[in-house]
């Protein structure tokens, strides 16, 4: 088996046929999709099992209660059988040469992972774009921090240094496991010859633009782990940057449920800004945001003297 597609499906019976169609649609014959249906309460597992019973290389697990999407993909990974996984989210969907386009390049140098192209779908308003993170990763394969649906990883690379999805958060678990990956000595090369379409801003879901406390809290947590895998790392700058940072800017600019939460996030800035260089928060924050995070100030770091906190681009 070439590659294992691993699919957590939880309650999306309005999108996951797009997706699975892309899947049984792949110029590759030569894969196993594993759907792990993480206790739906729609018809997501009449779908899964509807599509299973069309096409053999569909494999259904089904769980009898609810864990979150990291351990569903972590099921999946170790139910695999392919010598590549990749992991697709099941509202998205992807180009029908994506899989013979990225397992060739990745046989060709012998890869441990090997990216495709990130497509991006605002479902909220419409807009689209593509990402340009495969140009950082070119330069410095430490930023490689998102889009990890994008890429095929090599099984046994994963296996052999322990690299899985955090089970006890609800959101952001991508964003550990990729700084896990970060760690790593790896082969990695990317290719913008084909596309993950990425649909983001989905009601209802994980990443949509509201955040609730429980998603806050489960961001703090993210952060905490890659905080703590610094002392256990020769990491430089840029996982700093892109992993931390650049991971505390995305989800400050989310609105928050309730307002006391973009506090709590700054307050765990200011409790670990000595890891940070005046001159790196200076960069990100600029020069009065940098001295409002020294000295615990968050009026000052909120001032409404400009409309946007930050430009970010994902």
């Amino acid at each position: 088996m070439n590659v294992s597609v691993i699919l957590p499906c939880y309650n999306v019976e309005k999108y996951i046929e797009r997706c699975l169609n892309s899947l049984v649609q792949q110029t590759m014959g030569d894969i196993e999709i594993i759907c792990v249906d993480d206790k739906s309460t729609d018809k997501t597992r009449d779908i899964i099992q509807q599509f299973a019973n069309a096409d053999k290389r569909i494999r259904a697990i089904f769980l009898d209660s609810n864990h979150g999407p990291g351990y569903a993909r972590n099921i999946g990974m170790h139910n695999a059988n392919g010598e590549y996984v990749s992991f697709i989210d099941p509202d998205d969907y992807i180009d029908t040469n994506f899989y013979a386009v990225l397992f060739d390049l990745a046989q060709s140098q012998n890869l441990d992972v090997a990216k495709g192209g990130f497509f991006l779908t605002d479902i909220a308003n419409g807009t689209e774009h593509v990402s340009k993170l495969n140009k950082s990763i070119d330069t410095n394969q430490v930023l490689f921090s998102g889009e990890h649906h994008s890429a095929i990883y090599r099984r046994e690379f994963l296996i052999k240094n322990a690299i899985e999805y955090p089970t006890d958060v609800v959101t952001g678990e991508d964003s550990v496991f990729l700084s896990r990956l970060a760690t790593k000595n790896k082969k990695i090369a990317t290719t913008d010859t084909v596309f993950y379409h990425y649909m983001f801003n989905r009601p209802g879901s994980l990443d949509s633009a509201n955040f609730s406390h429980a998603k806050v809290m489960a961001i703090i947590s993210v952060l905490n782990y890659k905080v703590a895998m610094l002392p256990t790392i020769n990491y430089d700058s840029g996982f700093i940057e892109q992993h931390i940072l650049l991971n505390f800017i995305y989800i400050f600019n989310k609105n928050m449920e309730q307002a006391d939460d973009k506090k709590l996030l700054f307050d765990w800035l200011v409790k670990h800004r000595k890891l940070f260089p005046n001159d790196m928060l200076m960069r990100h924050y600029g020069n009065r945001r940098a001295r409002a995070i020294q000295h615990g100030n968050f009026k000052r770091f909120v001032s409404p003297k400009r409309r946007f906190l930050f430009l970010f681009k994902i």
